[in-house]
């Protein structure tokens, strides 16, 4: 049996994921009207646990959400709120807060391991003493795929992906939740999540307990059709732990950090861009990719222009007229300057580029909301804009 502690390779194993699957009342499935997914949000929102309705962009119907605070076992023996107070101008706080463990050190919570009771980190993104959890509910169109699960019985998923399914589904809505709650109360230290946790997955919700209507009576149970528990977090990114990247990039970065390297302000927002779209936050990907793009033209300009003209006729070239407009940079400018245009070179990808740049002015002047498909389009085309520049404009 080998037992090094190393396994080689970029393909590392994952743990398998598999669900607890359940069905409650085996009603027919043309009956099923909502779905109901609880999410596990890895910091603690600051809203009473009541529900909370909105209407989403495209969606027919509103959406209703629930969220709940949950203390973590490091904070056993802390206060759990049936009900929650609101001041009319201050923040409420919990009364007999008290840090149960003997520990100096730097505050944070990554560093030992902490017991508390009502207590918690301040601007803590990772939910060390409590969390929120959100149970979210919606319309589900059923695909025809689908077939309820036999009662106790363990579903791979391998003939419909219900977890996928319902984290497509679900992800946008809480993300657009989280997006307001920072926009009301400033908390920027939350970010919007890449991957939903979901902690169970409840399909076909009678009327009586529909979030939306506000039907529930507060002691009233919740009872569904089908659900579904994950078993295991594998399908939450879940791998073996890390212990270097190749070789060559660990030398790289090595070399770069001797030379005194700094990275260029139009690669950093392009990545920036990237993690964004990770996050599925799609205008801003959107935003940063043509600012990187805006950024690295500006700078193509410059640099090719500068052994024929000085700084300040460059300056006033870039800003006449309507020189300072992206579409005229790329287009008009660069024929007069170079020769060709970016039409010139490709006119395909120019028109593809030109589309994608009406969806910019739309998402800045009319907040539209593009799709994750058109936001990876943009940060593509735009790498691409880039590449054909340095490839085929010369001095």
């Amino acid at each position: 049996m080998d037992s090094s502690p190393f396994s080689i390779g970029t393909k590392q194993p994952t743990m398998h994921r598999f669900l607890l699957s359940y069905s409650v009342d085996p009603m027919p499935l043309d009956t099923v009207e909502a779905v109901q997914v609880l999410v596990r949000l890895p910091y603690c929102l600051y809203i009473p646990s009541t529900r909370y309705l909105f209407n989403y962009p495209n969606s027919e119907k509103a959406i209703g959400i629930v969220p709940q605070k949950i203390w973590t076992e490091r904070a056993s023996g802390s206060t759990n709120l049936s009900a929650e107070q609101v001041v009319a101008t201050e923040s409420v706080h919990l009364a007999g807060g008290q840090l149960e463990t003997d520990w100096i050190g730097q505050v944070t919570a990554q560093t030992g391991d902490l017991q508390a009771t009502n207590m918690e980190f301040d601007r803590d993104p990772s939910g060390y003493f409590r969390y929120t959890l959100l149970t979210v509910e919606f319309d589900w169109e059923v695909p025809s795929e689908y077939q309820p699960p036999a009662q106790e019985a363990e579903n791979t998923g391998e003939h419909f992906d219900i977890t996928e399914e319902m984290s497509t589904k679900v992800l946008p809505f809480v993300n657009h939740f989280i997006n307001l709650y920072r926009h009301v109360t400033g908390d920027v230290y939350i970010d919007q999540i890449s991957v939903p946790v979901i902690d169970d997955i409840r399909i076909g919700l009678p009327d009586r307990c529909n979030l939306r209507k506000q039907t529930t009576s507060a002691d009233a149970k919740l009872s569904y059709k089908h659900g579904f528990h994950p078993r295991m977090m594998g399908t939450h990114g879940i791998r073996p732990a890390m212990v270097s990247k190749p070789k060559e990039v660990v030398e790289s970065f090595r070399s770069l950090l001797e030379d005194g390297f700094q990275p260029s302000t139009d690669e950093i927002l392009h990545q920036n861009a990237l993690a964004a779209l990770e996050r599925h936050d799609v205008k801003l990907s959107a935003i940063e990719s043509f600012t990187s793009l805006e950024i690295f033209v500006e700078r193509f300009y410059y640099g090719k222009l500068s052994g024929p003209m000085q700084e300040d006729e460059i300056e006033h070239l870039l800003t006449m007229d309507r020189n300072w407009q992206l579409p005229i940079r790329l287009k008009d400018l660069l024929k007069s300057q170079f020769g060709k245009s970016v039409s010139d070179i490709d006119n395909k990808l120019w028109e593809r580029w030109y589309s994608h740049h009406k969806v910019r002015n739309d998402i800045v002047h009319r907040n539209h909301l593009p799709t994750e498909a058109t936001a990876s389009e943009i940060l593509e085309t735009n790498a691409e804009i880039k590449r054909i520049l340095v490839a085929e404009i010369r001095n």
